[in-house]
Formats: structure tokens, C-alpha cells, sequence
């Protein structure tokens, strides 16, 4: 799950967090307390007579190091940003998949008459999402027995107690699953059904579906492009180069730091340890996000929010025609010569409550004024300089005069 923060807190409080950090990561590795131990042995046995590098002519001073270094550096920096690119288009997708099942549920209550077949619709589209995310994350070893594809048989009992899918559909796709093995695509199948289930409505024909249906494959693709992201992480030579590097210029840098006389080189030393294999966990966290690391995304909170909004667009109940009454003949209110329109940080301002007084009187004011004249209500635009101009006048200059009115401090 991903964790939030603030960034306003100082540096030295930052730092000093270890919950949910690579730091954490890095002192439950092996390979971190060989490194420090391989050290501290050989630099006691330095500094107490035990070893002499001079004698066996094995000084390893540290430009030595300079040419390892910089490729650890060039290496793990450059999978490092690899990675996080990836992360950023995972993140797109994922977020536009949700959006996009959003789309095709807005256009299905507004198209589809009978209800029965709306919410049909509309938990298959739910069930096709929820199913997607099931299958990214892997399945315990305790309950691969007996469950299909990449979904666990609490994963498939989950879709059923919320009614996403009845016991027939969980049967029917079971056995896909089941038949397919790793080929299997059950979020796909769900999506197909969909699309055929919708045309039982009379209203549809198939010229008229094409905008629906182009919402549909929107769905897939996104899917698509996950999946095959997914299928395409860093190849595994470049990884293991990078680690074989990382490995070697730090067990150099163990002895190299060994041999200095400066007590501060041995904690110099743990901490380039530690951000460097840091760094390196927080690029394998984030070449996979559909997990529950402390990078991952939070899944569970976005399909909560995806399942909220279909629930209100599917019940929603205001009738078009309800819509009409009271609608006034208004035009829109006139923006005057350096006037802002609205104050969006007005609550983040010393006072906000004075914007907000400010643009009620204006209003006020305005409706005094005859309903079928445009009226100059906003307040005088501000920043750290005083006021300027934001918005161009869109009335003529010799008709100012005799229009604007004055809106009170």
C-alpha cells in the first residue's frame, strides 16, 4: 500500500523514519550484515597489528574504486529510473482503467431501459475489473490446490457474496480457467459476455453501438497493456549485471574503507551501504505495484472508489425532466477588468472567510440588479504584488462606466 506522507516535515524527522522505508528493507537482507561484519573484522584487524596491506603490497586506495564506482552508479541509477517510468505508465493505466469502466457504466444507465439488465450489465463490468487485479497478484501456496488460473477460491468467493457473479457464471468460468490454464482470461470472457448480453435490449442496434462498444475495448486495452508491461520487465542480464556490480565495488569498498585511518570511514562505509542496496529495493518494489509493499498501489482503496461512483451512476433515479424545473433564463455573470472569477485557494489564505463574505455580497448585489442584464460581481484579483488582471474585460471600455458597481470590502 502505497504511504502517505508530508512533505513539509523537516529533513532531520524525514530522516530519521524508518517504518515503510528501503532502509528497513535493507536491514533484514544477509548480505548487508556480511558486508558491515566483513568490514569491522578486517579493519580491527588493521588497526590492531594483524594485518599489514603494505607487507603483501594489497593498499587499495580509493581512486582505484573510482572506475567501479561509477559503473555501480551508472548501472543501478539507470535501472532505477527505468523502473520508475514504468511505475508512472502502470499508475496511468491503472487509473484510466478505472476510469474508463466509469464511462461505459455512465453510458449504460443512460442508454439501457430495462433495469434487470442494467445491473446485470453493470456488476459484469464491476466483476471484469475486480477480477483483472485478482489475477496480478499471486495465489499462496496454501491455496493453489483446487483454484483456476491465477485466482484463489476465496478470491472467486469474494465475487459471489458481493453478487458480481452468479454460481453459474463461476462455473462457466471455472472451467475456462481450468481449460486455458496460464492462457485463461477470465476479466476478458466477462467483458465479452457483457457485450452480447447488452443487445438483448430492443433499443440497441448495431449501428448505435458502436461508441459502447468502443468504451468496452478502451476497458480491454488498458488491460491489455497492463498485462503486457507486466510481461516485460528489465531483462534479466541487465539485473544480474547490476547486482554482480553492486556486489563487487561494495566488497571493495568494505576493504578499501577498512584500510583508512579515519574512524569516520567506517560510517561513511554503512551508509553507502545501505542506500545503494536501498535503492536497488525500492527498484524491484516498484517494477511490480500490484502488491501490498509499502510502493504498491492502493488497489483495495481505488476499487472501493470505482465500486461507490457505479453504485450511485446505476441507482441514480433524477429523471431528465426534473432537471428543467426552476431553471432561470439567465445569462452568465460578466467578468469585469481585472476581476477574478473565483478564489480557489481561498482556504489557504490568512483568511478565508473574507473571500468567501466578499463574493456573497457580491452576489447579493448582483441580484438586485434586473435578471436580464449581465452584471460585473467578482472580486478584484489578488496575488503577493496586489492586484492585476486575469481575466480580459469582455465588455467595451465606454460602456464600463455606466454598468460596474461598487462591491464593498
Amino acid at each position: 500500500m502505497t504511504v502517505d506522507y508530508d512533505p513539509n516535515l523537516g529533513t532531520l524527522h524525514t530522516a530519521l523514519c524508518l517504518k515503510d522505508t528501503v532502509i528497513s528493507q535493507v536491514l533484514q537482507r544477509f548480505e548487508f550484515y556480511a558486508l558491515i561484519l566483513s568490514h569491522v573484522a578486517l579493519r580491527s584487524a588493521y588497526q590492531f597489528g594483524y594485518f599489514s596491506p603494505e607487507d603483501l603490497h594489497l593498499r587499495l586506495p580509493m581512486s582505484l574504486t573510482g572506475v567501479t564506482g561509477s559503473l555501480m552508479t551508472f548501472f543501478v541509477v539507470f535501472y532505477n529510473g527505468n523502473v520508475f517510468s514504468r511505475y508512472n505508465k502502470f499508475y496511468d493505466l491503472t487509473k484510466n482503467l478505472n476510469e474508463n469502466c466509469l464511462n461505459v457504466v455512465m453510458m449504460l444507465t443512460r442508454e439501457v431501459s430495462d433495469q434487470r439488465l442494467k445491473r446485470k450489465l453493470v456488476r459484469m463490468i464491476l466483476a471484469s475489473c475486480f477480477l483483472f487485479f485478482f489475477e496480478r497478484t499471486p495465489v499462496e501456496e496454501s491455496e493453489d490446490k483446487g483454484s483456476e488460473g491465477n485466482i484463489s477460491n476465496a478470491e472467486w468467493a469474494e465475487l459471489v457474496r458481493l453478487g458480481l457473479l452468479d454460481r453459474k457464471q463461476e462455473a462457466r468460468l471455472k472451467e475456462h480457467c481450468l481449460v486455458l490454464g496460464k492462457n485463461a482470461m477470465p476479466s476478458l470472457v466477462l467483458l465479452h459476455w457483457s457485450m452480447k448480453l447488452y443487445r438483448l435490449d430492443p433499443r440497441f442496434e448495431v449501428e448505435s453501438c458502436s461508441e459502447l462498444e468502443k468504451a468496452y475495448w478502451d476497458v480491454r486495452r488498458m488491460q491489455d497493456d497492463v498485462v503486457e508491461m507486466l510481461e516485460l520487465p528489465m531483462p534479466w542480464q541487465y539485473f544480474h549485471i547490476m547486482n554482480v556490480m553492486m556486489m563487487l565495488n561494495l566488497m571493495l569498498w568494505a576493504y578499501s574503507f577498512a584500510l583508512e585511518e579515519s574512524h569516520f570511514a567506517s560510517v561513511i562505509f554503512l551508509f553507502v551501504a545501505a542506500i545503494f542496496m536501498g535503492i536497488r529495493e525500492l527498484s524491484v518494489a516498484l517494477a511490480d505495484p500490484y502488491g501490498d509493499d509499502a510502493a504498491d498501489f492502493p488497489l483495495n482503496e481505488w476499487m472501493n472508489q470505482l465500486y461507490v461512483r457505479v453504485l450511485f451512476f446505476c441507482e441514480d433515479t433524477w429523471d431528465p425532466n426534473d432537471m428543467m424545473l426552476g431553471i432561470l433564463d439567465e445569462p452568465l455573470y460578466v467578468v469585469k477588468k481585472g476581476n477574478s472569477v473565483v478564489d480557489l485557494l481561498m482556504d489557504l489564505g490568512k483568511n478565508p472567510s473574507k473571500g468567501k463574505r466578499n463574493s456573497s455580497k457580491g452576489l447579493t448585489a448582483a441580484k438586485t440588479k434586473s435578471r436580464n442584464e449581465r452584471q460585473e460581481v467578482l472580486n478584484p484579483a489578488q496575488d503577493g504584488a496586489g492586484s492585476y488582471t486575469q481575466i480580459p474585460a469582455m465588455i467595451d471600455e465606454d460602456e464600463e462606466g455606466s454598468r460596474k458597481f461598487d462591491i464593498e470590502d
